[in-house]
């Protein structure tokens, strides 16, 4: 008996002493693998997967999932597929024997007030070199028609809010300034422009006048179409008004007609790949939905057809095709993926990941970042979180989703710190990258 005892006494101690030696991940692996199973329970997914596309770690990974803004990845893949990361907007201008001014929206989703500045400037020279309009009129038109027509006049986003939050504003063919007012109330209570480059126009003031808010305050146009069409002729008016062209018609919708000719296309300073890179910063919903949109040929676009394009793009160009889609932000709860098909998206978009957040952010806006050595996009709804871009970006190059649901709590983060110690590069060796191709669609 004492033998027997002695032999087991013996082999405890070999044990205490030789498992310094054996392998770390042999032994960690099991225990982070663990600990991921049991946060994410039966409602959670994780995958992660090396540049070549082994999977390295799956869980649960066939469930279909409520994926929040990682669904980001998807339209701004479809896209740079459909549209190419070169392509930049455009927004026409018209003009007829009577002078009414037309202009022809075609989705811009960053026709802001410096860019209305540029378009206000080129219109002035095509107003000198018009030797009809300087006898005529002078520095003058009649009315302002805005030709809403390439986009559906009913577009309802599923999940949007009526906030005054830009991401949160009404999509629409012709857009200005996110379809928002950046407002401020001086200590005499005067409205004024919360923005040096936007001037102040009529319903801004009025708007503002009817806002009890102090200091600077937004106001969101989203709960009137036509309020938002009134505001971005008024500040076409106004900033016409500056270089010297006066417009004292009416400003009304309408559709370009024979009559009308060409006199200004105005290409966006921002281009696809400027457009996602904000939209991924900010989390935009507005542009992530007027990217959707564009995605369509047929006019006027309607989500339902836009939606149809992106799903073809998806399953043409990168494989995926199990996921339920009805809009293109992940605002919406009806929106539905696997974690594995996600990951097919993320694989794709691995030449375009430069485009995807970092910390601390490009702007620096994160106090605080729980996220840093990854190329990512987070995604957040009531009791959703998720996560999905690369770890360690500059060497090992992993990709991986997070898409938790019926969750609360910090469980994202946990996982995403257990794969970030799992797959640490063990080396300072980096590994080379093909670098993005030129965007020539």
């Amino acid at each position: 008996m004492s033998a027997i005892r002695y032999f087991f006494q013996l082999f405890a101690i070999l044990l205490y002493f030789l498992a310094p030696l054996a392998p770390h991940s042999a032994l960690a692996a099991p225990k982070w693998k663990g600990q991921i199973k049991r946060i994410c329970g039966k409602n959670s997914a994780v995958i992660v997967a090396n540049q070549k596309g082994k999977i390295l770690f799956a869980h649960n990974t066939n469930k279909n999932l409520i994926p929040a803004s990682i669904w980001k990845i998807a339209v701004s893949l479809a896209a740079i597929k459909k549209l190419g990361l070169k392509h930049s907007f455009k927004t026409e201008f018209y003009l007829d024997k009577q002078f009414n001014l037309l202009i022809k929206g075609y989705g811009d989703p960053r026709l802001i007030s410096e860019e209305l500045a540029i378009i206000a400037t080129e219109l002035k020279k095509r107003w000198d070199s018009n030797k009809s309009a300087q006898k005529n009129r002078g520095f003058r038109c009649h009315n302002i028609i805005l030709d809403t027509s390439l986009f559906s006049t009913q577009l309802e986003i599923p999940g949007v809010s009526k906030t005054d939050n830009p991401y949160d504003a009404l999509n629409g063919a012709l857009v200005t300034n996110f379809n928002t007012v950046y407002l401020k109330r001086s200590k005499g209570r005067e409205i004024i422009s919360a923005e040096e480059q936007t001037p102040i126009t009529p319903l801004a003031i009025k708007l503002g006048r009817a806002n009890s808010k102090f200091g600077k305050f937004r106001i969101n146009l989203s709960d009137s179409r036509e309020k938002g069409l009134q505001y971005a002729g008024q500040l076409f008016r106004a900033f016409l008004e500056q270089k010297g062209i006066i417009c004292k018609g009416k400003i009304k919708e309408g559709l370009k007609e024979k009559n009308f000719r060409l006199i200004y296309a105005h290409k966006s300073s921002y281009n696809l790949a400027d457009n996602i890179s904000a939209l991924m910063e900010f989390s935009n919903n507005y542009i992530a939905n007027q990217l959707l949109l564009s995605l369509t040929t047929k006019t006027p676009a309607h989500l339902t057809t836009a939606v149809k394009e992106l799903k073809s793009i998806l399953e043409q160009e990168v494989g995926v095709s199990r996921f339920k889609a009805v809009e293109g932000s992940g605002i919406s709860r009806h929106n539905r993926i696997s974690a594995r098909e996600m990951l097919k998206l993320v694989q794709s978009f691995r030449p375009y990941r430069h485009l995807l957040k970092n910390c601390p952010g490009k702007n620096s806006l994160l106090k605080r970042c729980n996220y840093k050595n990854s190329l990512y996009k987070t995604g957040t709804l009531s009791n959703v979180r998720s996560i999905a871009g690369f770890l360690w970006p500059k060497k090992s190059d992993i990709a991986f989703v997070i898409i938790m649901n019926r969750h609360r709590g910090n469980g994202r983060e946990k996982i995403y710190g257990l794969l970030k110690k799992a797959f640490r590069p063990n080396t300072d060796k980096i590994v080379p990258v093909r670098k993005p191709p030129s965007a020539t669609k």
